[in-house]
């Protein structure tokens, strides 16, 4: 589901569990869980809620960085 098809709180809920994650190991576990919906690939999302410009830079780099380095190992 993209970011701009989700309800406002949907989409404030999304954002604050994302913020919410400091360490790799939160990332992960949240990504593992949120891959379990169906939805559109995590990355996907959060690369709408940058250009949107709902997350910073850095959230979003964390986020995608720990996306790719978990891709490249699996």
């Amino acid at each position: 589901m993209p970011a701009d098809t989700l309800s406002t709180s949907q989409r404030e809920s999304l954002i604050d569990a994302l913020r919410s994650c400091r360490s790799t190991q939160e990332r992960l576990a949240f990504a593992k869980d949120y891959a379990q919906t169906g939805r559109e690939p995590l990355w996907e999302l959060i690369c709408d809620l940058l250009i949107s410009r709902s997350i910073s830079r850095a959230v979003a780099a964390h986020w995608l960085k720990d996306l790719i380095e978990e891709g490249k190992s699996s």
